[in-house]
């Protein structure tokens, strides 16, 4: 399994540039959405998690679907 600082430096940049590229977006509806529950040792400091299909937990969502649209 890879490095989750790697992980962590890299996910948000790639998600950004896919996201940036022209006619792709989210899907509508719940499939579109990365839903996260706030989780953490304080109130102070909450961590998201994201619940996978399994209903475990984990720093990352388990899906997100795109939309393309060739116009």
């Amino acid at each position: 399994m890879m490095d989750p600082r790697f992980l962590d430096a890299t996910v948000p940049a790639l998600l950004r540039s896919i996201l940036a590229l022209p006619n792709v977006q989210r899907a509508p509806g719940a499939s579109g959405q990365m839903h996260s529950l706030a989780e953490g040792a304080t109130p102070a400091l909450p961590v998201a998690v994201y619940v996978n299909v399994r209903g475990g937990v984990g720093p990352w969502p388990a899906s997100m679907t795109l939309q393309y649209s060739a116009v």
